[in-house]
């Protein structure tokens, strides 16, 4: 079962404007670690929009990301994940 939750943009989550303190955080467990990004978690605007932040997972590292369309700060936690585990962010 490939469980996901799709908030769509007109019930979504509410943009943090810039300046604002904010928390996000996250259970999760993948069954599967590709070569690719898988999402855990985000809010992207698009081209031009002024506010991104997300938590994926990176082959088997987790990235955490926020920025603006053209320019994102991004770092990579220490712990590389396993299949099967919960983990929590």
């Amino acid at each position: 079962m490939d469980d996901y939750i799709d908030v769509s943009p007109s019930n979504g989550l509410p943009l943090i404007p810039d300046g604002s303190n904010f928390t996000i955080s996250v259970w999760f467990k993948t069954r599967h670690i590709i070569g690719e990004k898988q999402g855990i978690y985000g809010k992207y605007t698009g081209d031009g929009g002024p506010f991104t932040y997300y938590i994926e997972l990176n082959n088997n590292v987790i990235k955490i990301g926020i920025g603006n369309s053209s320019n994102v700060a991004e770092r990579g936690l220490s712990t590389l994940i396993q299949t099967n585990t919960w983990y929590h962010v």
